[in-house]
């Protein structure tokens, strides 16, 4: 639930009011996913860019509901899908990108 709520709060913005009444946003967190194997980054998979978390989806009954006696579920599916946030061109590709 920790990790699940972590990720919840620094993918949204955050709004702050400013003088006069308005307000204004800071934005969300970026995000540098990286793919590793075997405790390095794996070169058979492109990189990625700094990121911003576009969606947040959690199934806590992924086969079927499901909790401890406290609880809390037995399984959670988290899927995450993310923007880029600079441009990948050519360059970027063959930059492993």
């Amino acid at each position: 639930v920790k990790i699940i709520n972590t990720i919840k709060l620094w993918a949204r913005p955050q709004a702050v009011k400013g003088a006069g009444g308005g307000m204004f946003f800071i934005p969300p967190a970026l995000f540098q996913p990286k793919f590793m194997f075997k405790n390095n980054q794996n070169k058979n998979i492109g990189q990625v860019k700094p990121s911003v978390i576009t969606s947040i989806d959690v199934n806590y009954a992924p086969n079927g509901f499901a909790t401890h006696s406290d609880g809390t579920p037995v399984q959670t599916q988290l899927t995450l899908q993310f923007k880029e946030t600079e441009l990948v061109d050519r360059g970027a590709i063959n930059q492993g990108y």
